[in-house]
Order: structure tokens, then C-alpha cells, then sequence
């Protein structure tokens, strides 16, 4: 479903590799995980007091 090994997805979970960032628009699509979640080193999560 999203294109990558079992041990890959094992290792993006624990911590070992990062979710390269030019994919994170395709796995926040598929799993419905924000991106900010996904890669919190890179995206911040939206304000409720976004004016």
C-alpha cells in the first residue's frame, strides 16, 4: 500500500530511518496521519488561532 517493505515501515516506527519528506504527502493520503505527526522535526501542527 504505500510502497515500501515491512522492515521499512518497522524502522520508520521505531525511529531508525525518517519518512523522506518528498513522500510524506502520499503516506499522510494513504493513512490518514497528519504529516506534522509523521515528521514533527519538520512540520508543525495547524494553530486554531491561524489569523
Amino acid at each position: 500500500m504505500l510502497g515500501v517493505t515491512e522492515p521499512q515501515v518497522s524502522r520508520y516506527e521505531n525511529g531508525k530511518r525518517r519518512i523522506p519528506p518528498e513522500k510524506l504527502e502520499r503516506y499522510e493520503k494513504i493513512t490518514g496521519i497528519p504529516r506534522y505527526v509523521l515528521r514533527p522535526d519538520i512540520f508543525l501542527p495547524a494553530s486554531d488561532d491561524a489569523r
